[in-house]
């Protein structure tokens, strides 16, 4: 029997990132991973191979921009196949290097499906963590401490379509077609739907998004929603909101799908169907009915705010619990986790946690929306500053987004952004950063931006909070 002082089990952002911060305060640590490379879902079939895919085709699509930047693309064609193997490489890559984060850190690995069997502890009040291996034998490691950090999974909706992941497919399908689809329906007008909607339409697929919702994006900024649409609507991509699917029928050619919206009873033929209705927590085959009430009423781990399950000596973190799910989010609980297992001061601000749709432009959220502002009766004054106003943009040739900020009426201090345009989701840290220090809007409008770039659009929406944007 292996011990340590810290199990985690799942390798994904959280997890991994827990392992790290776990041997950097002198912990003994193991990892049980059941995939055969680490980085979990996010890096393997997730965040980073929908983002090289997404950067592949923006450059392809640009292409046939170049009429505008001053060139002619004669004699441009795809090879997805290329492009396929360049995703493959920057996964294998970035689960390289936490391999060798991991083997740096004198971090264990296990390779296998962890559980638990009981909900005992052993005479020294250790926990028993139990691994099956790829090759089917059993393993038992002994820990003081258990973190879960096993993620989350795609939703299927049965009574809807059995996913077949050849004409009904879930998103680590539409990460890996072998030729581009001439017609996609996706199911769901989320985040990952509009991402892989993106990548598909810029490669010639036509896509059709269906949501049973009015608007798109669900919680985000009501701004950003009716942006987004009016964006990807005009790169082609067709909408159905507050529209039911009330039936899919497939056959070896692809599926039909029949719909109820606003235009009435409608049926629409396609290639593939991408299932993207959401994420639930995986908690498959983990043993936690053996450690008696442990999820709630949603299938998640409860925790208490130091990330403890009601099960002596296990904790839990990242998408597996309450909470937005979201690699960044989780990548903050391992940390701060860790750092309490440890007898350190951990913390995480889930208020100025972000969040970002990887379209183009991009969409990054930051603090409240304008709806929570006003559910809770906040008081507050808004700015909405276009990057038409700013000069980078339209060098880049990408000004028809915006900055929207809140700031408190009476302290003046940030409550919330929300950004639409190029590189949003590295213009959001900048807010990030000033919420956690309770920074105001003149504390950004007095930081010397500079010229020109597009975060100077950041100043002027703080500017315009205070009624003296400078360029709108």
């Amino acid at each position: 029997m292996q011990t340590a002082d810290l199990v985690v089990i799942g390798s994904g952002p959280g997890g991994y990132v827990a392992c790290l911060r776990a041997a950097q305060l002198g912990m003994s640590v193991i990892c049980v991973e059941k995939r055969k490379t680490l980085g979990g879902t996010c890096l393997n079939i997730g965040c980073i191979p929908s983002k090289a895919l997404l950067h592949s085709s923006h450059l392809f699509h640009l292409t046939s921009m170049g009429h505008e930047y001053g060139w002619e693309c004669a004699g441009i064609k795809l090879s997805l196949k290329k492009m396929m193997a360049r995703k493959e490489r920057i996964v294998q890559k970035n689960t390289a290097g936490i391999d060798y984060l991991f083997t740096a850190n004198k971090i264990k690995t296990v390779f296998g499906h962890g559980f638990f069997d009981t909900n005992s502890l052993t005479s020294d009040n250790h926990r028993i963590t139990s691994v099956t291996a790829h090759n089917g034998k059993v393993t038992q490691i002994k820990s003081r401490h258990v973190i879960i950090a096993t993620g989350s999974i795609s939703r299927e909706l049965p009574t809807l379509a059995t996913l077949d992941h050849k004409v009904i497919c879930d998103s680590e399908d539409a990460l890996s077609f072998e030729e581009v689809p001439k017609k996609m329906v996706v199911v769901g007008g989320g985040v990952i739907g509009l991402e892989l909607g993106s990548v598909w339409s810029r490669l010639g697929t036509e896509v059709v998004v269906i949501e049973s919702q009015p608007h798109l994006l669900g919680t985000m900024d009501t701004a950003l929603s009716k942006f987004i649409l009016k964006t990807l609507t005009k790169a082609d991509l067709k909408f159905h909101l507050s529209t039911a699917i009330t039936g899919i029928e497939t056959s070896t050619n692809g599926a039909t799908i029949s719909f109820s919206g606003a235009g009435g009873n409608e049926k629409i033929t396609c290639d593939k169907v991408l299932m993207s209705v959401g994420r639930v927590p995986n908690t498959h085959k983990l043993g936690l009915e053996n450690l008696g009430k442990i999820l709630d009423d949603h299938g998640r781990v409860i925790i208490d705010d130091s990330f403890a399950t009601p099960a002596q000596g296990i904790h839990a973190i990242g998408d597996v619990t309450r909470g937005p799910m979201l690699a960044h989010k989780a990548e903050q609980e391992g940390v701060a986790a860790a750092e309490l297992l440890a007898g350190e001061p951990g913390y995480v601000n889930y208020h100025t946690i972000p969040n970002v749709v990887y379209t183009w432009p991009e969409l990054a959220s930051v603090g409240f929306t304008e709806q929570e502002l006003k559910q809770q009766k906040i008081p507050h004054v808004s700015s909405l500053f276009y990057l038409r106003g700013n000069a980078r943009s339209k060098v880049w040739g990408e000004d028809s987004g915006f900055v929207k900020m809140y700031a408190h009426k009476d302290t003046d201090e940030i409550l919330g952004a929300h950004i639409a345009g190029p590189h949003a989701s590295e213009l959001i840290a900048e807010i990030g950063v000033a919420m956690n220090f309770k920074a105001t809007a003149e504390d950004i409008a007095r930081t010397c931006h500079a010229h020109p770039s597009v975060s100077e659009a950041i100043k002027e929406s703080a500017l315009d909070c205070m009624g003296r944007s400078l360029h709108s």
